[in-house]
């Protein structure tokens, strides 16, 4: 089975204030050929949601998360 790659980076807890959100994603996207997604809370309902309905319906088997620590949510 070939790998479909995703990338989800969360712009909560201050990761979005702290980091250039647009460029990292330019990076993910256009160096590494990825699809990347934004959300203000990977670790919410909606979050995980997003990152599901991506495995359901687009078949996305293989899931890169840049978010704050599990300790911290």
């Amino acid at each position: 089975m070939d790998k479909k790659i995703s990338a989800y980076i969360c712009t909560g807890c201050g990761i979005g204030e702290a980091l250039d959100i647009e460029a990292l994603t330019e990076v993910v996207t256009g160096e590494m050929s990825t699809d990347c997604k934004t959300h203000e809370a990977l670790c919410g309902a909606a979050g995980r949601e997003m990152i599901k309905g991506d495995m359901d319906n687009d078949g996305v088997n293989t899931v890169v998360v840049g978010a704050c620590s599990p300790r911290v949510m």
